[in-house]
């Protein structure tokens, strides 16, 4: 229910109590979010009254561990003249841990439907209600700390408002964000990213290290321990190896198979974290869930393949940890040989940029190239396995994407496996699971 006060901000009243779409949050709510948060908006309510406010799902119900919604505003000048109407637009992101419990539970099915409780299913349902809580909070702590940054550094959509979640007082997690759609584009997974989009990518990266090395303080440390899933991972890797092995035999089963242990908690966290203190890195801020759906891209005026970075979206996975895994995963969004050809020089373009910028502020890089492509095999192998439960979830979700286009991916994740296996046998036989 809006206050009062709010309420005659609307052209009609009730419209403010009303909830938006199906979301968490009032009409009222939002308005009131925003003029705290938004210069524009204070700016343009200054002589207006909010006529209509509409909330659209962006994500076609697709979001994993959230609801993404784009406000739009449309206002009435308070003289009743509608021929100068004006619009205005935001992003909420609202978290929803029942919503996610769902979605794992119909992806990730259980093998061995005849065990009772084989996979404590209510525990485990009730871990991963507080994981999503969590994540959402550790994204909230990042924009406070980081939503100033410079874009040159580190391209953020600007934060009107921001919300923890609270699953004990059923508080809902919201972050209510600048629009970025009609300036801004996805590249579809299916396409994968290209050389220079990476290296565009890399830059930021290499930016954002020396940023919390050299020009920041400590605080960082603070919002980010283990990595969030950790304690689920041996029941819910599991159960992806199995799942996406029963979906495409021909493709996974042998290779797959073999990298099982790969997805157990201690072989997970060394390769996301302890690798990189044994192998002389620095414990950086990591993203950790840095793909294409996750980046949005500068549209360019002809229409051509756009280069520059308009936002690193979806901090709620972030970490400390190796900062190998953010240049591993994206990487992994690009063709075979896409991938091929950038794993043979990106690493020395991301550590020549790092080590100019080391340089510039009059630090020492601390370590080699050699320790950061250890670091990266290990993020490689890591990221394989949620490859490929990620071709399988497209293949559920996303059918009416077409057949060949989800036969890319899978196809993707057929080589990074198999390119894992052989690189596991390299350097760690003994995670090998035969």
């Amino acid at each position: 229910m809006a206050n009062t006060d709010t309420a005659k901000l609307f052209s009609n009243e009730d419209f403010a109590g009303e909830m938006l779409s199906d979301s968490v949050v009032s009409n009222g709510f939002i308005v009131e979010k925003l003029l705290d948060g938004s210069d524009q908006f204070r700016e343009i309510m200054k002589c207006s009254k909010i006529k209509t406010i509409c909330g659209k799902d962006i994500c076609e119900s697709n979001g994993f561990t959230s609801k993404i919604y784009l406000v739009s505003i449309e206002f009435q000048q308070e003289n009743g003249n509608s021929s100068e109407q004006q619009k205005f637009s935001a992003v909420m992101k609202t978290v929803c841990p029942k919503r996610v419990q769902d979605s794992i539970m119909s992806t990730i099915t259980d093998v061995n439907k005849n065990q009772k409780d084989d996979i404590g299913k209510e525990e485990f349902m009730e871990k991963i209600a507080k994981n999503i809580s969590l994540i959402h909070n550790q994204e909230c702590d990042f924009y406070t700390l980081f939503g100033n940054i410079s874009k040159e550094i580190m391209p953020l959509p600007d934060i009107y408002y921001i919300q923890k979640s609270d699953l004990e007082k059923d508080t809902p997690g919201v972050i209510i964000m600048e629009d970025l759609t009609e300036s801004s584009c996805m590249v579809p997974i299916y396409e994968g990213l290209s050389v220079q989009q990476i290296k565009t990518i890399v830059r930021h990266l290499a930016a954002f290290h020396h940023f919390l090395l050299c020009e920041t303080d400590a605080n960082w440390k603070k919002i980010c321990g283990k990595f969030v899933f950790e304690d689920c991972e041996n029941d819910f890797g599991d159960r992806i190896v199995e799942n996406v092995v029963e979906w495409n035999k021909d493709y996974f089963e042998v290779p797959l198979r073999k990298l099982k242990n790969v997805v157990k908690s201690k072989q997970m966290i060394y390769a996301l974290r302890e690798c990189a203190q044994e192998f002389g890195l620095p414990e950086l801020l990591v993203h950790g869930d840095l793909w294409t759906n996750n980046l949005l891209w500068k549209k360019t005026a002809d229409g051509s393949n756009p280069e520059r970075v308009a936002a690193f979206m979806d901090w709620q996975l972030l970490f400390k940890g190796n900062l190998a895994v953010d240049i591993a995963n994206i990487i992994s969004c690009c063709e075979p040989d896409v991938r091929k050809e950038l794993e043979s020089f990106i690493l020395e373009y991301y550590y020549d940029e790092f080590s100019r910028r080391m340089h510039d502020s009059g630090k020492s890089v601390g370590y080699r190239i050699e320790q950061l492509r250890k670091a990266y095999e290990y993020a490689f192998i890591s990221k394989t396995v949620s490859m490929c439960g990620m071709a399988h979830m497209c293949a559920q979700i996303k059918k009416e994407d077409g057949e060949d286009k989800n036969k890319t991916l899978a196809k993707r994740a057929k080589i990074a496996v198999e390119d894992a296996v052989v690189l596991v046998e390299r350097i760690a036989p003994e995670w090998l699971c035969l």
